[in-house]
């Protein structure tokens, strides 16, 4: 069989059309969002922290992925869990929450980890000091109480904070 020169325009044409449009579909789509690294709801309430108290509070390192009180590694912070009777406005705050310092130099990366620890330990509700705020007037901090949602896990799913009594 034979092509005439009419056919064969037709079909180069054709061809150079999907190619324009393949091009056209892959420069215009949509690059698919990056799951966020974590998920916070506010709770309304806060917890007024002292400059001394600062020193005592849980850190995470994150590059040992450790808790740590001062110099001594701590593996459980259920026993360091508070319960908040009211809030500022004096509404009722249900649950215990776990205060915690991160430093000046902390990243988002690093809130991710620090959280995804506490996920595994089933704490959600964190009032987190960081230490690149201002103190405010009194000499202290003021952590607003957060309950964690969800957090990216290492292998990048999404794990949900669920409380466990």
């Amino acid at each position: 069989m034979t092509m005439t020169r009419k056919t064969r325009r037709a079909v180069l044409l054709g061809v150079a059309l999907l190619l324009v449009a393949g091009n056209v579909w892959w420069f215009s789509r949509e690059e698919p969002s990056a799951q966020q690294a974590f998920e916070l709801a506010s709770t309304g309430a806060d917890r007024s922290v002292p400059s001394g108290e600062v020193r005592s509070l849980p850190r995470f390192d994150a590059g040992l992925r450790e808790w740590r009180v001062g110099a001594r590694a701590v593996n459980d912070l259920r026993d360091r869990l508070e319960t908040l009777g009211v809030d500022a406005g004096g509404s009722p705050v249900s649950g215990e929450f776990l205060t915690v310092a991160l430093p000046a130099t902390a990243t988002s990366e690093d809130m991710r980890r620090m959280l995804l620890s506490l996920v595994k330990q089933d704490i959600c509700e964190v009032a987190v000091v960081q230490e690149s705020d201002p103190e405010v007037k009194g000499g202290g901090y003021r952590a607003a109480i957060h309950n964690i949602l969800a957090v990216r896990a290492d292998d990048g799913s999404r794990l949900a904070c669920i409380t466990r009594d």
